[in-house]
């Protein structure tokens, strides 16, 4: 699962989708605000699902992300590479 700072997702007019439960890293339970989110990401176009987060300044992109790219990460030359379809 995606999850961005709630700042962002209301400067971006993310549409609100309601409350989920949502599982944290250690399976711990938590009830998260839930956004649909129109995200342009190397050359395609969706909505995907995004749960919000407080107080942080980063976010956390997820494998419902990922799944549909092949990323290169190389470490060595600090280079991320995405090709574009």
């Amino acid at each position: 699962m995606t999850m961005l700072p709630i700042a962002v997702l209301e400067q971006v007019g993310a549409r609100f989708e309601g409350t989920r439960v949502a599982y944290d890293f250690s399976g711990q339970r938590h009830i998260a605000d839930l956004y649909a989110v129109l995200l342009s990401f190397a050359g395609r176009k969706f909505y995907l699902p995004v749960i919000a987060q407080e107080n942080v300044s980063e976010g956390i992109v997820g494998r419902d992300i990922l799944n549909d790219f092949v990323l290169t990460l190389n470490g060595l030359a600090h280079v991320t590479e995405i090709p574009m379809e």
